[in-house]
C-alpha cells in the first residue's frame, strides 16, 4: 500500500517525518513531486497532478496532505469518483486550518487524522505527528538503523551491481562503485531515509523520487527486494 504525500508552498514539507510516519502507518510514502509553486486551490498543478498520479496508481490508499498539501487533498477527493474514493483508507491533513474537518469526514469512511499546527509551529506539524503516533505504538521515532543493517550491501538490479552504505543516523547511500579497501565511498550516486520496521526496510530515494522495498531473509545476510514496485532486486550483505 502506498501513500501520497502533498506537500506545502515550494516544496515545504519536513519530508523525513511524512515518510516515516507513512511507514510507521504500514504504507510506502511517495512525495509528489511537482515544477511550478504550489497553491491549494482548485484546478491548481498540484491538485490536477495529485488525481493523476492516485488515477495511474492502484496501490495508493492513503493521501497525506501538508499545508496548500492539506488543501489540494480535499480538492482531490472532490474530483475522484465514487469507485476511486472507495479505495482510500487514510486521509492524513496537517496544517491546513481554513478547511474543516468535518469537511473530510463528509467525504467518505476512511480514517481521518486532522491537526492543526502544534505548539512547535507550522512546519513542526509533521515532526508532531511522528512523535504521536510513534508513542501510541511504542516505536522509536528516529527509525534507527537495526544492527543487522548497518554497513555495506552489494544490490543486483538485473546484471547491475550498486554498493549501498546504510549509517547509524537512518540514511543510506548508493554507489555504482564497490568500498574502497578501507570501507570508503569513491562517490555517492545518491541519498536516502532508511526506514526499517522490523527486517522490512523501505528505502524512499530523495533525488529520484524512487522507492524500493526489502525484506530480510533472517538468519541470513541477503534481502530480497523490489524497485517501485515492479523490478526484482536482491542484496547481500558485504561488510
Amino acid at each position: 500500500m502506498q501513500m501520497l504525500i502533498l506537500p506545502g508552498r515550494g516544496g515545504a514539507l519536513d519530508a523525513d517525518s511524512a515518510l516515516k510516519y507513512a511507514a510507521l502507518r504500514g504504507y510506502t510514502g511517495k512525495v509528489l513531486k511537482i515544477h511550478g509553486p504550489v497553491i491549494g486551490d482548485k484546478g491548481s498543478v498540484q491538485h490536477l497532478k495529485a488525481v493523476e498520479v492516485y488515477r495511474g496508481d492502484s496501490t495508493i490508499s492513503a493521501l497525506y496532505g501538508f499545508s496548500a498539501g492539506g488543501y489540494n487533498t480535499f480538492h482531490v477527493i472532490n474530483s475522484l469518483t465514487t469507485e476511486e474514493r472507495a479505495r482510500l483508507r487514510l486521509v492524513v491533513v496537517l496544517g491546513a486550518p481554513e478547511r474543516l474537518e468535518s469537511d473530510f469526514k463528509a467525504q467518505g469512511t476512511w480514517e481521518l487524522v486532522y491537526r492543526k499546527d502544534p505548539p512547535g509551529g507550522h512546519m513542526d506539524g509533521p515532526r508532531a505527528l511522528l512523535a504521536e503516533a510513534a508513542k501510541a505504538s511504542g516505536a522509536d521515532p528516529s527509525f534507527p538503523t537495526p544492527p543487522w543493517l548497518l554497513g555495506w550491501w552489494k544490490i543486483m538490479w538485473g546484471e547491475d551491481a550498486y554498493y549501498y552504505l546504510f549509517e547509524a543516523n537512518g540514511r543510506v547511500k548508493w554507489s555504482e562503485d564497490p568500498p574502497t579497501t578501507n570501507h570508503s565511498m569513491k562517490s555517492v550516486g545518491g541519498n536516502g531515509t532508511c526506514l526499517a520496521l522490523g527486517h522490512k526496510l523501505t528505502i524512499p530515494w530523495t533525488s529520484s523520487g524512487s522507492v524500493e522495498e526489502f525484506e530480510h531473509e533472517v538468519g541470513t545476510r541477503e534481502m530480497s527486494g523490489v524497485w517501485n514496485k515492479r523490478e526484482a532486486l536482491t542484496a547481500e550483505k558485504m561488510f
